[in-house]
């Protein structure tokens, strides 16, 4: 066991060095969530309407929508491995949406999110079954266990996304080697999730109660305990893995260029804030709201009169109305200008830095009167500032399910199961080589690009530079091009196949329409072929006899196969007669890859 001591003050000490971060932190979730701490102060010291600019919010999450409209795919990498590849893109495939399925949302969405937000990421990698034996070992309850070993069953892992406010990571050249976490949670919380050592520890307090739980984990030990049960830790243990189960990465900056904390997180909203213009905008904003309301609920007319004590008179008897004046009296327009030009300038330059601080209105699909070839181009020269994160988290999503094949080979597990569309997805880890390098594409989904990427794959393909397999996965961006492309040769060989039943069908038919001789007097028929002679002619397409279903060949396949192995029932077997046109498709021969 470690000391505990030892660890909280190691954990205070990242936390204190991180103090500015959260503070930098706090001033985007502001921006995030509409809340301009100046708020007040425009609203009472200035006498104004108060209102909040949306563009920080609304070019964060149009950047998030972006970069979730695709689910992640996992590819992986060398030649050497290509056939072990569909096996693992399937498994990871399958593993990531059963925690997504059991967490009630994908799991890439809260990662994207904390991206955009904060510009650092960290999430946990929970191996089902070792949670399930924690819980069994420590007591747990009855329906806790139950509740654990159902999850276990859906999913090996599960990938909670933590925020990253509560969150101190230690880095060096190899990678973070410490993280701790502070989180607020509830008693009752707790008690389901570490057992009777909790239950111990809060027997006297409600379910209800909040508490702040402090988790450390480094790399030899698995540290969690209560703020204001420092002595009592709930889990204090030697993890004994060759790894932390905790990815922590910086998606916007970097912590080896920058020694400040505070610089080393340069996320979607950081020019924004610190330039000081999302303030300016909101400033603005509430000094034309507060003119417009004011200026604009004055009088609009004003009334002179030429005697004092005298009303205007109004006949509204006719169209329009008449203001009847005396002699000396004057009714006119009251001259007022409610938007004075200096502030409208204010606005649309602080709108247009706003703009170029985050992402182009055109990436979030505003409307152009332009080309198509230009509207194109402008909607990627807008995704820019959203490469960055991007590539990021393509390579966090990769390394953690190398870690996740890491662990069931570190617990010496033969396979691991997961779920797809309600069918397992087994993955045998003695035939997965340990040094096998996994890759994710998460894709940035602009409607735009569809047409020109489908126009270049046909391109590619006809030009012969590439094989169809890296079509496929790099430009149509299909995992698993080697499922896509056998599935693409089933469908054809079925359309051939019907292709053949048609023409089958076309010629029996046809030689039923044939009129037959007249027949000669008493009854005899001149030419006439029996009924007995025409069932001993052979039909035109012979039938084929029904087979083994051939190793390899999909349901599909198979069906279409033995539907033209059985011929044409209860049409009468004629002479041949003229082959009907050639059925498009027909007598085309298919690679042998096509039935392995």
């Amino acid at each position: 066991m470690a000391d505990t001591h030892e660890i909280q003050t190691r954990a205070n000490e990242l936390k204190g060095k991180h103090s500015a971060r959260d503070e930098m932190f706090s001033a985007f979730e502001d921006i995030y969530f509409l809340h301009d701490p100046d708020r007040s102060k425009h609203s009472e010291e200035l006498h104004q309407l108060a209102v909040v600019s949306p563009t920080g919010r609304n070019q964060t999450q149009g950047g998030i929508r972006l970069m979730t409209a695709t689910d992640p795919e996992w590819n992986v990498l060398g030649d050497e491995f290509k056939r072990y590849a569909s096996a693992v893109e399937t498994w990871c495939k399958a593993a990531w949406a059963g925690a997504g399925r059991l967490a009630g949302s994908p799991v890439h969405y809260d990662l994207v999110t904390s991206a955009m937000l904060y510009g650092e990421v960290d999430i946990s990698i929970v191996k089902t079954s070792e949670r399930l034996r924690l819980l069994e070992e420590s007591g747990a309850s009855k329906a806790a266990i139950a509740r654990m070993k159902k999850a276990a069953g859906r999913a090996p892992f599960l990938f909670p996304v933590m925020n990253p406010k509560g969150c101190y990571p230690a880095y060096d050249d190899l990678g973070m080697y410490e993280h701790y976490q502070e989180t607020k949670s509830t008693v009752g919380r707790i008690k389901a999730t570490y057992g009777k050592d909790a239950e111990k520890l809060f027997k006297d307090l409600p379910n209800t109660t909040e508490v702040t739980k402090g988790e450390w984990w480094d790399l030899e030990n698995w540290v969690i305990w209560i703020h204001g049960y420092p002595d009592d830790p709930i889990v204090n243990i030697k993890h004994d893995l060759p790894f932390i189960p905790i990815k922590s990465a910086i998606t916007e900056g970097s912590y080896n260029l920058f020694n400040n904390v505070e610089y080393q997180r340069q996320p979607f909203l950081y020019a924004l804030h610190y330039s000081g213009m999302w303030g300016k905008e909101n400033l603005a904003m509430s000094t034309l709201s507060t003119l417009a309301y004011g200026m604009g609920c004055n009088p609009m007319y004003v009334f002179e009169q030429a005697v004092a004590g005298t009303d205007l008179e109004l006949d509204f008897s006719r169209p329009g109305g008449l203001a009847k004046l005396r002699p000396g009296e004057k009714l006119s327009p009251m001259a007022k200008q409610v938007i004075d030009p200096a502030i409208m300038t204010m606005l649309n330059l602080a709108q247009e830095i706003n703009i170029e601080s985050t992402i182009y209105k055109q990436a979030l699909g505003q409307p152009l009167r332009t080309t198509y070839s230009e509207a194109s181009l402008m909607a990627q020269a807008g995704r820019l500032p959203l490469e960055n994160p991007k590539r990021r988290l393509e390579h966090l999503l990769g390394d953690i399910m190398e870690t996740c094949l890491e662990w069931e080979r570190y617990k010496e597990e033969e396979q691991t199961q997961a779920f797809q569309d309600g069918k397992p997805v087994v993955l045998n880890l003695k035939e997965i080589p340990e040094d096998i390098s996994i890759n994710c594409a998460l894709d940035v989904n602009l409607p735009q690009e569809k047409l020109q990427l489908a126009n270049i794959a046909i391109a590619l393909q006809k030009s012969g530079l590439v094989d169809n397999a890296w079509v496929l996965e790099n430009i149509l961006g299909i995992g698993q091009p080697e499922v896509m492309s056998k599935k693409v040769w089933e469908q054809r060989f079925v359309e051939t196949m019907m292709g053949l039943k048609i023409q089958q069908i076309v010629q029996a038919l046809q030689a039923m329409m044939q009129p037959q001789q007249p027949a000669e007097v008493g009854g005899n028929v001149a030419g006439a072929v029996s009924a007995e002679a025409a069932n001993n002619v052979p039909p035109a397409f012979p039938p084929l006899e029904p087979g083994p279903k051939p190793e390899g060949v999909s349901a599909e396949m198979q069906a279409a196969m033995n539907e033209l192995a059985g011929g044409i029932p209860n049409v009468p077997r004629v002479a041949p007669v003229q082959p009907a046109p050639t059925v498009p498709g027909a007598g085309t021969s298919f690679p042998e890859e096509m039935l392995a």
